[in-house]
């Protein structure tokens, strides 16, 4: 509980010189004739806590006005005590110069010192719980004719008053900081865009890994598919080509046949064999022994082959040779001789030709009675063919790598999926400024799963203290309509006992006469100056818990006695010193010039003249 120690003056208004030392229990009665600095007396206090005056010169910026006319300065030093602190505010004004404040704090911690209007008014503002100068005079400070204002407060300024008596000030900072704002949101939606957008940028990832494994396995079994062709391919091709040089076989012996003599093809073996014989015989008895020799043995190496054809050739030969005609050189003969006898060996077997071109027609031809060219043309083509589909799959076989004529229809679903998440991402780029590149999806979500707690958690601490608020601030108000029944029969010499506060702390009192609640207009001045103050000493008992550690302990009123009648005026002095009051705020000071009430019920007495304490008891 704050409450009053010590006041020294100098200079402030009204008052030249003024020192008072405050008891920690008891009311205290300033009095004195006008203008002799009684209001000056309680202002001086409102101005050493708060560095204000109460009242300024209308049309003043400055605080020059506090200070005394023909004074060149003026100073207000206030000591509080503030459970085991004491804080003693020192304020000095000067004239065309800046005003200077500083505070000393004692504690069991040691001494702490603050300079400087600023910090000293945060520091006694903090140190009173937030209850800053409206607040005060709203509860325990009650100016002079001025009773009334609880109840003309708009009811935006009733609640922030009520904030800060009831020390609601760190809710009200507490519901600011929490209050969720558009930038809050919008941030939250960023993030969540930003989150949309890695996860597009992850699945596109993966897609595209799908696609390019599918891929490699397709050309893996593509390439296989192909090789296998081209294998297919050649060995047709090979087939054509043996057959097309089969058929080319075929017609060479046939064309071979054909330009052999009609005789010689047709002469039976026995009887050809015969005439070669007798050749030898005419040869041997007309040449050399070593021509018959040769010729002997050209017969023997010819003797093998199975036509004796050859051996005609060969006698004709020798019969040049032996002849004299000399330029016939006998390796050609033995060459032609050698050649002959392979030709006729190839022809299989000691077969004669005829039965060569008979296996060869029936292993070559499609139809036996088909042409040899007829079907030589074919092949020919056929080889084309195939050649022209060996060159088509070995290219085929070439473009595997490269991706050529690939259709995998398994991808057609990832593929159009991924055409659309790239189509969202580009969207989202581009209409929330997001870039896609290096964006990391855990970190997004953590990011953003981060960002929603703290905005969801900020939505629920508002409500809560909106709640709590709400609650604090409607407690008060049954609870001075209940103070308001104890005090306002006190007030009225019993003649109102009953009154109901309206919502915006207006006055509905029960009028036994009428028979219902009345507003307060209806009553006299002194009646309405009554309720008034009923309603403020209530308000301020209900709004000042005192189990608060720094709500004031001080009660402080301005001629609140002014349309009191001798009746009222000891009701009240009564409810102060001895009554509830007393026992609510430890120290009262009531501002009076009033007579008709018992001066000895105070126990500390200031009586003021001329700016100066004429008498007092305070400092004895």
């Amino acid at each position: 509980m704050i409450t009053l120690d010590r006041l020294d003056v100098c200079n402030f208004k009204g008052i030249r010189q003024l020192t008072v030392s405050f008891p920690d229990r008891g009311a205290i009665l300033v009095e004195g004739p006008n203008e002799s600095g009684k209001s000056t007396f309680f202002e001086a206090i409102y101005f050493g806590i708060y560095g204000a005056p109460i009242v300024t010169e209308e049309g003043r910026g400055s605080l020059e006005s506090v200070v005394s006319y023909g004074a060149d300065a003026a100073s207000v030093s206030l000591t509080l005590r503030a459970d085991s602190l004491r804080l003693t505010v020192h304020r000095a004004v000067r004239r065309s110069k800046s005003t200077r404040a500083s505070l000393a704090i004692h504690g069991p911690g040691g001494e702490e010192e603050v300079s400087g209007v600023r910090a000293v008014n945060a520091r006694i503002i903090a140190e009173l719980g937030g209850l800053d100068g409206a607040a005060l005079l709203n509860s325990c400070f009650v100016e002079q004719k001025k009773l009334s204002k609880l109840e003309e407060l708009d009811g935006r300024e009733r609640r922030d008053s009520l904030l800060r008596i009831l020390n609601l000030e760190k809710l009200t900072n507490l519901d600011e900081k929490c209050r969720v704002r558009p930038a809050d949101e919008r941030r939250v939606e960023s993030l969540a865009d930003r989150l949309e957008l890695a996860k597009i940028e992850e699945r596109k990832s993966a897609l595209a890994m799908e696609l390019e494994r599918d891929m490699a396995s397709l050309r893996e079994n593509e390439r296989e598919r192909r090789a296998t062709a081209l294998r297919q391919a050649r060995n047709r091709l090979s087939a054509a080509e043996e057959h097309a040089k089969a058929l080319l076989e075929l017609r060479s012996l046939e064309r071979e046949m054909e330009s052999s003599g009609e005789r010689n093809r047709h002469v039976e073996p026995s009887t050809a064999r015969e005439l070669e014989v007798q050749r030898v015989r005419t040869v041997l008895v007309g040449g050399t022994v070593s021509s018959a020799l040769l010729l002997l043995a050209l017969i023997a190496f010819a003797a093998s082959a199975p036509l004796l054809g050859l051996v005609a050739s060969v006698l004709t030969v020798t019969t040049l040779v032996i002849s004299g005609r000399a330029d016939y050189k006998l390796s050609e003969l033995i060459a032609e001789a050698e050649s002959r006898r392979i030709q006729y060996t190839a022809s299989g077997d000691g077969t004669h030709l005829d039965v060569r071109i008979a296996h060869l027609r029936s292993a070559v031809l499609s139809d036996p009675t088909s042409s040899v060219d007829d079907e030589l043309r074919d092949a020919e083509r056929a080889v084309g063919r195939e050649q022209l589909a060996v060159d088509v799959a070995d290219e085929a076989l070439a473009r595997v790598d490269f991706g050529g004529g690939l259709q995998l229809s398994s991808a057609d679903d990832r593929q159009a999926e991924l055409a659309s998440l790239s189509t969202l991402a580009a969207h989202l780029s581009s209409t929330r400024k997001l870039d896609p590149v290096g964006l990391d999806l855990s970190e997004c979500v953590s990011e953003w799963e981060a960002a929603a707690r703290d905005l969801e958690v900020r939505r629920r601490a508002v409500i809560i203290l909106a709640e709590a608020r709400r609650r604090l601030v409607e407690r008060v108000l049954p609870e001075t309509e209940r103070n308001m029944k104890l005090i306002l029969p006190l007030l009225t010499a019993g003649r109102y006992h009953d009154a109901r506060i309206t919502p915006d702390y207006r006055i509905d009192v029960w009028d036994d006469s009428a028979g219902r609640y009345v507003g307060k207009n209806v009553f006299s001045g002194g009646t309405k100056d009554q309720l008034s103050l009923a309603l403020r000493l209530s308000f301020a008992v209900a709004s000042l818990p005192q189990e608060m550690g720094s709500s004031p302990g001080f009660l402080f009123m301005d001629e609140p006695l002014s349309s009191f009648d001798e009746e009222r005026t000891r009701a009240l002095i009564e409810l102060i010193t001895r009554g509830s009051m007393s026992s609510i705020f430890p120290q009262i000071c009531i501002i009076s010039h009033s007579r008709s009430f018992d001066r000895s019920l105070f126990p500390f007495v200031v009586e003021m003249s001329g700016g100066r304490i004429a008498y007092t008891n305070l400092n004895d």
